[in-house]
């Protein structure tokens, strides 16, 4: 019997163990994933800043090569914004990485077509965006992790 009381303890003991491993496991992941949304969510705070004074400043700062094309253009960086509002929102902080990633890659693609095709030295305009999000992603990930 109490060979029976000593099995029973030790296994106890075991899963107790194991169970404070795993607690302890999924914890770390659950601040990964948590710092992830913190990343993109300012990330994308940025990415809105930039755009929106690119959008601002049409005619004043950035000229376009058809000035015709100026409310269309205005509607094109406005929608990019919005798009980059979902990761400000709760809904976002449920998406897994990759698609977070894919994402913001789409956003910032379409961008940056927009910006090379109807931007006078719009490649160099893109080309400085593209420098400064990737400068203000690497900031923004340090100071996280």
């Amino acid at each position: 019997m109490t060979d029976l009381l000593s099995a029973f303890l030790v296994g106890s003991l075991v899963a107790y163990l194991i169970y404070l491993n795993i607690k302890k496991i999924t914890d770390g992941l659950d601040k990964i994933e948590n710092s992830s949304f913190e990343i993109y969510s300012n990330f994308a705070i940025k990415a809105e800043d930039y755009i929106r004074e690119i959008k601002n400043e049409i005619g004043k700062k950035y000229f376009l090569k058809d000035r015709e094309k100026e409310k269309e253009v205005k509607e094109k960086l406005l929608e990019s914004i919005q798009n980059l509002l979902f990761f400000e929102t709760i809904s976002a902080k449920k998406m897994k990485r990759e698609e977070a990633e894919e994402r913001l890659f789409h956003i910032l693609s379409d961008t940056d077509s927009i910006l090379r095709e109807y931007f006078e030295n719009g490649n160099d305009l893109a080309d400085e965006l593209k420098d400064k999000l990737q400068k203000d992603f690497e900031d923004i990930q340090n100071e996280i992790e």
